[in-house]
């Protein structure tokens, strides 16, 4: 979904005044409507731990390390992505 809205952005917005970045993440940067749209992935909002059961424990009210990555932001949006399909330690 990413690609999509950053294609949706593109086309709506001069070539010569965009910017994209992939560096520990994806940025998309527009010069001219002075806007930066960023992508972050995790695999889940809140913080995880391996409790000494083995068993993958979600700690529901601490949010996970990446949350700081949204200190300032504007709007935040969501997705479920396709965590169906995972496999390995991304099922968790």
């Amino acid at each position: 979904m990413w690609e999509s809205l950053v294609c949706l952005l593109l086309t709506s917005n001069p070539s010569s005044t965009n910017e994209v970045e992939k560096y520990k993440g994806y940025t998309w940067k527009s010069k001219e409507y002075n806007f930066t749209l960023q992508f972050y992935w995790s695999a889940f909002l809140t913080e995880v731990y391996n409790h000494e059961s083995g068993e993958t424990v979600l700690v529901v009210d601490k949010l996970s390390e990446n949350s700081n990555k949204w200190i300032g932001a504007d709007i935040m949006v969501f997705n479920s992505g396709h965590w169906w399909g995972l496999h390995g330690k991304s099922k968790s």
